[in-house]
């Protein structure tokens, strides 16, 4: 974000070039702060509302490494994600849903709130698990 333009530059993986000018007789054109990164979070929706009513993760909160879900709607292969708080990929683990359940490990995470994503034909649905 140029503070003095106003313009914003979408940031693309590896090295980015972006040309401006600097006219020292305006202080905001050659101000230390003129440019910063805005990061944009990306939330987890909730459009999936009827597979919720379904999903069950347990036990919550999880006291060791392992994880029940339960999703009878799901059969077959899904991508299971578990993120932090702050939006960091954790840990991906394929999953086969036997009997629309599959019994995961998440491994040893710090104690506290995440986010599991399950990703299954096309569907994704998300809940949130807490780490004792």
């Amino acid at each position: 974000v140029d503070a003095y333009t106003g313009n914003q530059t979408l940031l693309s993986n590896g090295a980015n070039s972006i040309s401006f000018t600097v006219d020292s007789s305006i202080p905001g054109s050659s101000a230390t702060d003129r440019f910063s990164i805005d990061f944009e979070i990306e939330t987890f929706g909730m459009d999936n509302q009827e597979d919720l009513a379904d999903f069950r993760i347990y036990p919550n909160p999880v006291e060791d490494e392992n994880i029940t879900v339960q999703a009878p709607s799901f059969t077959g292969e899904a991508q299971v994600n578990l993120y932090n708080m702050i939006g960091q990929k954790v840990m991906t683990k394929e999953a086969d849903f036997q009997s629309s359940k599959v019994e995961l490990n998440i491994g040893s995470n710090q104690t506290g709130a995440y986010f599991i994503e399950i990703e299954h034909q096309g569907k994704r649905v998300q809940r949130r698990v807490i780490v004792e």
